[in-house]
């Protein structure tokens, strides 16, 4: 037989600053920032593509394809994530000589 599940009676829930982050609670660290299991882990992707747009860099998707130092095809998901997290990253469309658009995300 299986007791309840959950926290024990008497046990007070441990109180932290939480905001919410995809539907889902993360902590805040001490500088505001949301703080997130690897989200910002040292040489991560996420981490080398926001280091490379706040030096005033410019970046598409066509130079992150394997095998650059970025390597990944998701740049889209990535941008988006840094844009819910509060970065103003703009995009502008910028035709190929092939004639299709594709967009050059800079800060």
């Amino acid at each position: 037989m299986q007791g309840k599940k959950g926290r024990p009676k008497g046990v007070l829930q441990a109180t932290t600053s939480l905001q919410s982050y995809r539907g889902r609670p993360c902590k805040i660290n001490k500088d505001g920032k949301i703080r997130k299991h690897n989200f910002f882990q040292k040489g991560s992707k996420t981490k080398l593509i926001l280091d490379h747009l706040k030096a005033g860099n410019e970046l598409s998707q066509l130079q992150c394809y394997p095998p650059s130092k970025f390597n990944t095809i998701r740049l889209g998901a990535i941008i988006k994530d840094l844009r819910i997290r509060g970065y103003n990253i703009k995009t502008k469309m910028v035709k190929n000589s092939s004639g299709s658009k594709h967009g050059v995300y800079f800060m």
